[in-house]
């Protein structure tokens, strides 16, 4: 693996995970809180999401803190299985506003299915990238 593609493979780790959860906190969040201080429906579904992104940020830091292939082929696999609950958590998992105009549903269910998808093939790539060079090690026995 070049050196240029292990740069890139680590900004991308380093970056989809916090701009998520930033972006989830600030522009594509769930509805506002109701003028006399209750809730939406959507409310906790952005909750979810907002942990659920917590660990995927914790699982990419630890991606890039570990030095060892193995270790992070099996953090791969975590992002990926984090990130297909992060998908299945917007209008299937916890329902959202009933008015389809609604912030939850114009803003914040695309943004978390965009990032998702996006943080499934990243994950995707970089296992499969390097699960080819820990066979070819294993291969050679070093």
């Amino acid at each position: 693996m070049y050196i240029n593609e292990k740069i890139c493979k680590q900004f991308y780790s380093a970056c989809l995970e916090p701009s998520f959860v930033i972006g989830e906190q600030t522009v594509a969040g769930p509805c506002p809180v109701m003028p006399d201080g209750r809730f939406m429906v959507c409310h906790w579904a952005g909750q979810a999401v907002l942990g659920v992104g917590i660990v995927l940020v914790v699982l990419s830091l630890l991606h890039l803190a570990f030095k060892n292939d193995g270790m992070k082929l099996g953090l791969d696999l975590a992002v990926i299985a984090n990130a297909v609950l992060l998908l299945m958590i917007p209008n299937r998992l916890i329902h959202l506003c009933m008015k389809n105009h609604m912030q939850c549903h114009t803003v914040m269910e695309p943004f978390v299915l965009v990032m998702g998808v996006l943080m499934i093939a990243a994950a995707l790539g970089d296992f499969f990238c390097r699960r080819r060079v820990v066979k070819k090690e294993a291969a050679h026995g070093s």
